[in-house]
């Protein structure tokens, strides 16, 4: 059952340009084409699903891309992936449907060889996404732009609208495009599902060159943590969390001792991790699991309990 926006919208929305979703038959003809036309569409698939964000869609688009799709009538490519690629598609969309109708004005420096039909039912779908102001970044085929961005905007209303959209022309940029902060956990029923993805993002933005000594499929964290965590109202110390978190998860004893933003110590069976000034985070470890237990909120000396 499709999931539609009715006004007003805070999830992060990603929505395909139509050169990701649409290629003519000419270029579908070579083989090499076809191999990487459907791997770039399915990494980005892959990455907006593990990141959280939902697939913008439309009646009009959706019916021209199951109609028009470039491998419908390839019996290879339509057997392969007709099953993989709608049941994808299918959990993650977001339809945004009237109001408003009439396309939007897009800056772009992208050139569409496709259909009319398909480029105005896309224009469509992003005047609909604009009116929402909805936080949204257009994946486009790479190497088809030379910007970072493109501008849309309209004036079909009292209101003027105007918004500027990132694009992600590689699907390993979702990881520099997306801020960590903005996938955290907002409360405990997905909290392990959105700590583990904030973790893994703020890894690959800011300790890369570290690779993961413990996998973040073994961390644990205990009720008062996640409660605190959640109750935290200063976006600075929780981003500081965060890459404590994931630093941490970088090192061994050794070098978390050594490290003078981490600062580690074990007393009575209890690690200390430095936070910033007088704050400390707790966790215990216990056949390779490491369980957060608690975390300073204002600084001064720690009790352990």
């Amino acid at each position: 059952m499709k999931k539609e926006n009715k006004g007003g919208c805070d999830i992060l929305i990603s929505v395909f340009h139509p050169n990701l979703l649409f290629c003519n038959l000419s270029d579908w003809d070579d083989e090499i084409f076809q191999d990487s036309f459907i791997s770039e569409l399915l990494s980005h698939l892959d990455n907006i699903d593990f990141l959280g964000f939902r697939f913008g869609w439309s009646s009009e688009l959706s019916c021209a891309f199951w109609e028009e799709a470039p491998w419908r009538g390839d019996s290879y490519y339509e057997n392969l992936l007709l099953d993989v690629l709608y049941q994808q598609i299918v959990e993650l969309e977001y339809f945004f449907e009237s109001p408003p109708d009439g396309e939007c004005q897009v800056k772009s420096d992208i050139n569409l060889q496709l259909a009319d039909t398909v480029h105005a039912s896309w224009l469509t779908l992003i005047h609909r996404i604009l009116h929402s102001q909805c936080n949204t970044l257009i994946p486009v085929k790479f190497g088809s732009s030379n910007n970072e961005s493109i501008t849309c905007s309209c004036d079909c209303s009292s209101k003027c609208y105007s918004n500027e959209y990132l694009l992600v022309s590689n699907p390993d940029d979702w990881y520099t495009k997306v801020d960590f902060m903005d996938l955290c956990p907002s409360s405990v029923d997905n909290w392990y599902s959105k700590i583990k993805v904030a973790i893994s993002l703020c890894h690959k933005q800011e300790f890369f060159s570290n690779e993961f000594k413990i996998s973040i499929d073994n961390i644990k964290f205990k009720n008062k943590f996640i409660s605190d965590f959640l109750d935290l109202n200063d976006a600075i110390y929780k981003r500081t969390i965060i890459r404590k978190l994931t630093k941490v998860l970088t090192l061994n004893h050794s070098e978390a001792a050594l490290d003078g933003g981490l600062q580690e110590e074990l007393i009575r069976g209890v690690y200390r991790l430095r936070i910033s000034g007088g704050r400390r985070m707790h966790y215990v470890e216990e056949l390779g699991i490491k369980t957060f237990i608690s975390f300073n909120s204002t600084s001064g000396h720690d009790r352990l309990h």
